[in-house]
């Protein structure tokens, strides 16, 4: 009896165990082993930290739903910015445009209306076309301070070729006006930044008031009228010869050689020669330049020593630079006159002379201290031409012209 018991409690314990052996043996090839495979678990990898295969996979899934979330929010966020960008280029765009504009009608009114080539419109134009684009732009969109510097540079580049284009000027002239028109730009363009950080953001201002504002400004170039005054400009140079040798070539000399100054290859207008007919008071001297004669009828003739003229009629000062043929821009027309000139020879204890040639003219371009700078070194360049020419013909004796007079 107690056999049979003994052998009824194995044969239990047996399917006890047969059950545990048959769940062991279900995970280990249905469950631990397929993720063995899957994650490629051994002891060496696991021990030392590498990624497994399996967690890569999860891993590359996770960056993959990631980077795929973030590539599409950056392209929302870069196409938000494109289009800002646009809205901006094009608002940028207008504002130049506006203040363009309103430069370009500045000129054309205070050249042909009112002929006059004033300081306004030099000094003003450029400085509230700067301020205009600045503030204009500032209004809607924020503007850094190098922004602001390169903005306010736009309308007067954009004026001076428009003036270029439509023939009214040449690219000479353009160029000896930018310096002091970005200076002016610059200077209002720092004011329409200032503007715009004293302004509260929520403080709104009627841009049509400030439009009409703006097109009021250049009508005050109409009531600007400027004084003229003649101005002296002196050059000298020494010559070992007496003031009798030297007298002979400064009453007519030969054709001088082609210059070598660039701003003369540019178009300003250069001397080629001179003669003389008649002798004494009431003579004409032709000085003949590469636009024509200065005709200089003689008011004071002092051999050996003085010899003193009148301008009577002269060529334009300089051929303008541009891509349309024969262009004649108003400055050419009575704004730069010659009105006499001088040649005192001074005799030197060493036997030689000191020519001294002496021009007095009128500029009726304004800010005068700054176009002065332009005339006085041009003259300069033209008196160092002839005195130059003179010197080394006297000197080498290599041309003698005759001290007899044409009659």
């Amino acid at each position: 009896m107690q056999k049979l018991k003994v052998s009824k409690f194995m044969n239990h314990s047996t399917d006890h165990l047969s059950s545990y052996w048959s769940i062991i043996l279900f995970i280990l090839f249905f469950v631990l082993i397929p993720i063995g495979i899957l994650a490629d678990v051994s002891i060496p990898k696991f021990f030392t930290g590498k990624k497994t295969a399996f967690e890569a996979m999860l891993q590359n899934k996770m960056l993959h739903a990631l980077f795929t979330f973030t590539a599409k929010t950056r392209n929302k966020k870069k196409r938000r910015l494109k289009r800002l960008a646009v809205r901006k280029l094009l608002y940028m765009i207008f504002c130049g445009g506006v203040a363009t504009l309103i430069t370009f009608v500045t000129v054309i009114l205070s050249v042909l209306a009112a002929r006059n080539y004033s300081a306004f419109l030099f000094l003003g134009s450029p400085f509230i076309s700067g301020l205009l684009v600045v503030f204009l732009y500032g209004l809607k969109y924020r503007t850094s301070f190098f922004m602001a510097l390169t903005l306010s540079v736009l309308p007067t580049f954009f004026t001076g070729m428009m003036l270029l284009a439509v023939a009214f000027e040449g690219l000479l002239c353009l160029l000896m006006a930018l310096p002091i028109a970005f200076i002016l730009a610059v200077i209002g363009g720092l004011m329409g930044f200032a503007l715009n950080k004293m302004i509260h953001p929520t403080k709104k201002i009627k841009k049509t008031q400030f439009y009409a504002v703006a097109l009021v400004l250049p009508l005050l170039l109409l009531l600007e009228k400027q004084p003229l005054f003649v101005q002296p400009i002196s050059t000298s140079i020494t010559i070992n010869a007496s003031p009798s040798a030297v007298w002979p070539h400064i009453l007519e000399f030969p054709r001088i050689p082609e210059p070598t100054s660039w701003w003369f290859h540019a178009g300003i207008a250069h001397p080629k020669g001179a003669v003389i007919k008649g002798t004494g008071v009431g003579a004409v001297r032709y000085c003949n330049f590469t636009t024509g004669p200065f005709v200089e009828p003689i008011t004071a003739w002092e051999p050996p020593h003085r010899l003193a003229f009148d301008v009577a009629k002269q060529p334009p000062s300089m051929k303008e630079m541009s891509p349309w043929p024969n262009i004649h821009p108003p400055h050419l027309d009575g704004y730069f006159q010659s009105k006499r000139g001088e040649f005192r020879l001074i005799p030197l204890a060493n036997g030689g002379t000191k020519v001294v040639g002496t021009t007095w003219y009128v500029m009726n371009i304004w800010p005068h201290a700054y176009w002065h700078l332009w005339s006085d070194m041009l003259l300069h360049a033209i008196h160092y031409e002839v005195l130059n020419h003179i010197k080394t013909q006297v000197e080498s004796h290599k041309s003698t012209p005759s001290p007899t007079p044409k009659s």
